[in-house]
């Protein structure tokens, strides 16, 4: 029986391991509005060291202006930055950076614009197709990919990203490419 037990402790404790980080390239901004939501930690988890504190959005002419990362890993729904960009509209200035190094955000808080009209079940366009990214409201417009709400960041491999996100209330989740991080003007 000890043995038994021994071997399934070592068992769970392997499958609690975390995964293996997935490379990527991809950007996204930061929608915390905490300091605690805009912090970036040294390691993938809360539990970690805050290297530290994104600078709060911007509003400014009704828009609202966010720290814009630079993603180059993902694991276990934490991601990767290398750095850290904010604008200051109001400035006018050139964008300063407020991070550069190693350090890792959670995708609960970051988001991006939506380029592709579906997202898939796996990082792949041949894979099946979960959700289309186009919906008419009650009075008959249309509403694309650049309109979903993008709500958390789960995984991302290669220029593709896992995502959650709602469409006019519909709730949607799956992976995407072809996604932007200009806040400013539409992308292309």
């Amino acid at each position: 029986m000890k043995r038994f037990s021994c071997a399934l402790a070592l068992v769970l404790a392997l499958g609690a391991q975390a995964a293996e980080p997935t490379p990527c390239t991809l950007e996204a901004w930061s929608t915390g509005t905490t300091p605690a939501e805009r912090r970036i930690h040294a390691g993938p988890g809360a539990d970690t060291p805050v290297i530290t504190t994104m600078p709060a959005p911007i509003e400014f002419a009704g828009f609202t202006f966010r720290v814009t990362l630079t993603i180059t890993e993902a694991r276990d729904g934490w991601f990767r930055v290398s750095l850290a960009m904010a604008d200051n509209p109001i400035l006018d200035a050139l964008p300063s950076i407020v991070f550069k190094g190693d350090g890792w955000v959670s995708g609960e808080y970051l988001g991006l614009v939506l380029n592709h009209v579906h997202l898939y079940a796996e990082p792949s366009g041949e894979a099946a197709v979960v959700a289309k990214l186009a919906a008419l409201d009650e009075d008959g417009v249309l509403w694309g990919s650049d309109s979903t709400v993008v709500t958390r960041l789960l995984d991302c491999r290669g220029d593709w990203v896992s995502l959650e996100g709602t469409l006019l209330g519909r709730e949607v989740r799956g992976w995407t490419t072809g996604t932007c991080a200009n806040q400013v003007t539409t992308c292309p």
